[in-house]
């Protein structure tokens, strides 16, 4: 058997800070390869668009794949895709789609389907966020030791201090609290015990 994996992260850095196994890197590292972003390979980008609008054509039933118009092909080169090739799918599935009979050369490319002048206002969204259990600890509650610590004890002092936050803000209601951290009435009951608060 031969394992094949994919991924868009950093697999020795996610190792040394703790958020992978150097044991399961060291399985899967057999033979690595780091392949570059789509906007550094842009010969592929025309076959690749070709062969997705091809594929929507074919969905759709048309009869053949018209291609695209020069200017369209140009605003795909120059496009960054910071989605890589799963966004040029959806772009070009998008194109075609709205292309609907499939005569003319495509020239109809929307790489934001969100884009609209009636799109909700980002910053005004930020500011009716409501509050999470970390703003209600406050702004300075987690600093990091200048010395060396124990993580462990650390994790437990700041588990607990959570729970209590959680308790108070929902006047020692538990099954109130529990639901206040996103938990199941037994996980939370669970973590008061771990805790020694039950």
């Amino acid at each position: 058997v031969r394992v094949i994996g994919a991924t868009n992260i950093d697999l020795p850095s996610a190792a040394e800070r703790g958020d992978f196994r150097f044991d399961l890197l060291d399985r899967l590292a057999f033979d690595v390869i780091t392949v570059p972003p789509l906007r550094e390979r842009k010969d592929d980008i025309p076959l690749l668009a070709e062969h997705f609008g091809m594929q929507m054509a074919r969905e759709q039933e048309w009869l053949q794949f018209p291609g695209y118009t020069h200017d369209a092909l140009e605003a795909m080169l120059s496009y960054p895709w910071p989605g890589n090739i799963r966004e040029l799918k959806n772009v070009v599935e998008r194109a075609v789609y709205r292309a609907w009979d499939g005569e003319e050369p495509i020239g109809d490319i929307n790489f934001d389907p969100f884009d609209s002048p009636f799109r909700p206002n980002q910053n005004q969204t930020l500011k009716q966020k409501p509050p999470t259990m970390i703003d209600s600890l406050g702004p300075n509650t987690i600093t990091a030791p200048e010395t060396a610590f124990c993580l462990c004890s650390e994790s437990s002092r700041f588990e607990r201090q959570m729970l209590e936050s959680a308790l108070k803000a929902t006047q020692h209601n538990q099954r109130k609290a529990a639901v206040y951290c996103s938990l199941t009435y037994d996980q939370f009951r669970h973590r008061l015990r771990k805790q020694g608060m039950l």
